[in-house]
């Protein structure tokens, strides 16, 4: 049966007979969804006019599937619509502009214009509002990073998007004269600043050649709109020689965060001079004042953007500094690093000050960010500083100080080696290990080096720090290596370490063909035996005393 219905309507869809249009429309008022539908897809085949005409009449009663169908057909629908919109019928007519919105029919924009001032006023908001519709679905298409949702996967590709906004733009520009009812007015304004550039002859003559009305229209959204495409034309005003001025007065007021988001979001990273000028000659912007709840809005990954706008306004340096230290107390990790720098060229004193309350803060991160403050500020004993917060109790601070003191690595102490005394080298040991939890392992493969030279230079670095008692495997190794100077270094280090690995080297290099490498093996273990006494004679010592206390104890009197 679905079969013969499915043939019935392929017939009729490309018959030649006029009847068939009728047939069809008559379908389209049947009960079942099946036939209705087919009638639909039928009359679109066909290209009838009269046929789009019933289809729109009959819009509302459609299934949302008929809707898809409509969208892949709509190029053929233009003079169906207008037809409907002309008719006179406020229901045809209010089908038609749903339609328009429903396959997005940016062409229409035009007509919709053009027949606004004529509609009587009662009308022309319906109009206006499909208008800004279709406007801002253009402005999706044109910028798809800005847009509220994700572009529907089925969504139709448009073709020559910069005709489609040229001739939308022009057709609003000649609008913007001709319409006098204020809401429709109001939406052709806005869909010149949407889709326009600061410099586009249609927002010129928006904001600066057109009647009154339109121009307090113009200047009203720059104060209030939260169109992307408007906020964007109030950041590029300021490229501008002569900034629109409720441009400038918008920056300095809006406290909205959708704009204040889009400001820092639109911020070059370079500055033109011309922008650089313009943003200086503003000493006033009342969402960044410390005292009240803006700046708390801002997210911290625009944070770092926002000290780029404090340093190139003209606000005043106090302001900036206070505001520099509330990034510093409240900011993200990029903008607390951003804030030092500004800190750094507004007062070294007080940034100074800020940092010293940084590294007692509360809060990890900020004692992080002071750490990693301390020499960039010129902060007096920075080193012994960084040294001491090696064994803070925050994890933060810790990593912040070893980043800090990176730059004293194993190879810095073997380069330096030579020039420090025992105790000096003792301390090294100490500060690298806390600095660079890894550096018993990177000494080890300096210890493995394919170079002689470096291998015995690394051990006594080793043995110097203290450490050679960490790496016994490595100088194990060394015991057998090929070269006796090596075998020898070895050895005379394996000597001081009390391990029973190191005894067993040490005996097998007894049996080595350098009579120098035994010579070392023998004194090393006579070296050992003498440890071993004194320890046992330590122990001894240690029992007696111990014993000398309890006989004390049991001779008090008791109680």
């Amino acid at each position: 049966m679905a079969d013969a219905v499915s043939t019935t309507f392929e017939i009729l869809a490309s018959s030649k007979n006029t009847n068939a249009v009728e047939t069809l429309i008559a379908a389209l008022d049947v009960a079942d969804d099946t036939i209705r539908l087919a009638g639909v897809d039928a009359l679109l085949k066909r290209q009838s006019q009269r046929g789009q005409i019933e289809i729109i009449k009959r819009l509302d009663s459609f299934p949302a599937d008929v809707y898809e169908r409509l969208r892949q057909e709509s190029a053929s629908f233009s003079k169906a619509i207008q037809h409907c919109i002309h008719s006179g019928k406020a229901e045809l007519k209010a089908n038609a502009l749903e339609l328009i919105r429903i396959v997005q029919a940016f062409d229409q924009v035009p007509t919709l214009v053009s027949i606004l001032p004529s509609e009587p006023l009662e009308s022309q908001p319906q109009l206006a509002e499909t208008i800004r519709e279709l406007v801002r679905d253009l402005y999706d298409r044109l910028h798809p990073e800005s847009a509220e949702k994700p572009a529907a996967s089925n969504e139709r590709p448009l073709r020559n998007p910069q005709s489609t906004q040229q001739n939308i733009l022009s057709s609003l520009a000649e609008g913007c004269g001709q319409v006098q009812e204020l809401s429709a007015k109001d939406a052709i304004v806005e869909g010149v600043l949407a889709l326009g550039h600061i410099g586009h002859f249609a927002v010129k003559k928006a904001l600066w050649q057109g009647d009154t009305a339109t121009r307090n229209l113009a200047a009203d959204m720059l104060l209030t709109s939260t169109h992307p495409g408007i906020m964007d034309l109030v950041c590029e005003s300021f490229s501008l020689n002569y900034p629109h001025p409720q441009a400038i007065e918008a920056l300095s007021t809006r406290c909205d965060p959708t704009f204040v988001n889009r400001l820092l979001g639109w911020l070059p990273a370079k500055l033109t001079k011309m922008q650089q000028k313009n943003l200086h000659q503003i000493d006033s912007v009342r969402w960044l004042d410390t005292d009240q709840p803006y700046l708390s809005q801002v997210p911290e990954t625009l944070h770092a953007n926002m000290v780029r706008l404090i340093e190139e306004l003209g606000l005043p340096e106090s302001q900036k500094l206070s505001l520099c230290e509330w990034i510093v107390q409240n900011g993200g990790t990029n903008g607390r690093l951003a804030a030092s720098e500004l800190l750094a060229a507004v007062d070294t004193n007080s940034a100074q000050g800020i940092v010293s309350a940084g590294l007692v803060s509360e809060d990890a991160n900020v004692q992080a960010w002071a750490t990693t403050q301390l020499r960039q500020q010129g902060t007096p004993e920075a080193f012994s500083m960084l040294v001491e917060r090696l064994d803070s109790p925050l994890e933060e601070v810790r990593e912040a100080a070893r980043a800090e003191l990176g730059g004293f690595d194993v190879n810095r102490v073997i380069s330096l080696y030579e020039s420090l005394d025992p105790d000096k080298c003792q301390k090294a040991g100490q500060l690298l290990k806390k600095i660079d939890p890894q550096c018993v392992q990177k000494l080890s493969e300096e210890v493995r080096s394919p170079l002689r030279r470096k291998r015995m230079r690394a051990a006594r670095v080793a043995q110097a720090m203290g450490l050679h008692h960490e790496i016994v495997d490595s100088l194990i190794e060394m015991s057998i290596d090929e070269d006796s100077h090596v075998r020898r270094t070895a050895v005379e280090i394996l000597a001081t370490i009390t391990d029973d690995n190191a005894v067993k080297s040490l005996e097998s290099a007894l049996e080595d063909e350098s009579p120098r490498v035994r010579e070392a093996a023998a004194r090393g273990l006579e070296i050992h035996r003498e440890i071993v006494m004194n320890r046992s004679s330590m122990v001894e010592d240690e029992t007696d005393s111990v014993n000398n206390v309890f006989t004390d104890e049991t001779s008090l009197p008791s109680s």
